[in-house]
């Protein structure tokens, strides 16, 4: 029996945004976190539970606007590459 690969979408960590796909015995399925949960523990939960052989992080490249100290930026998802 092979082991799952993940593939992980990080999202903001409380934001609802983060998926991992696994790829499985041919199958793929996904687990998206709720809104309010930690995307960290969800991640750390799930590897160790499905205990992959591989995981692939897709990761911005830049942050939203948002966490800059300018106020006039309020969209969480705005990611320029």
């Amino acid at each position: 029996m092979s082991k799952p690969v993940f593939g992980i979408d990080y999202g903001s960590k409380l934001t609802g945004n983060t998926v991992i796909a696994i790829f499985n015995e041919g199958h793929i399925f996904f687990m998206d976190v709720d809104k309010g949960v930690d995307a960290d523990r969800f991640i750390l939960n799930a590897a160790d539970h499905f205990k992959p052989s591989h995981a692939f992080i897709d990761a911005p490249l830049s942050l939203p606007g948002v966490y800059s100290k300018n106020r006039q930026f309020q969209d969480y998802h705005f990611r320029q590459a």
